[in-house]
């Protein structure tokens, strides 16, 4: 399948359907430079967004209503994993678990105990 172009149309369409369900979304990657910029740059083949993960559930079963489906990827983790549609449309998703501070931890060295992010030490 061919991928992309995201939109700026469908980007908007996409935040707006996050906030209406009360999902917050950072938008980051290309699409957040260039809303930085207040101007599209260049072509962007998807989305990338943080989200925190006690939203996934949510952002999933939205996405899933509009039809998209997650791209098998050999490196996807619970913490990055892409969602497609049939038009070739991505949302690369990156979670994160907001610590003590607020800070969002990002990947395998992020851990639940009790609703509380515990950041392991390597």
């Amino acid at each position: 399948m061919l991928r992309g172009p995201m939109t700026s149309l469908d980007v908007l369409n996409f935040y707006r359907t996050m906030s209406e369900i009360g999902v917050d979304v950072c938008i980051d990657g290309g699409w957040g430079v260039d809303a930085l910029l207040g101007k599209q740059t260049r072509s962007h083949i998807d989305l990338d967004i943080t989200i925190q993960q006690r939203y996934v559930a949510s952002l999933r079963e939205a996405l899933l209503a509009r039809g998209y489906r997650e791209v098998r990827l050999e490196d996807a983790r619970p913490w990055n994993f892409v969602l497609g549609d049939e038009s070739g449309k991505e949302i690369d998703v990156h979670v994160v678990v907001l610590d003590e501070n607020g800070n969002g931890v990002y990947g395998r060295t992020a851990r639940l105990r009790k609703g509380k992010c515990i950041q392991r030490h390597r």
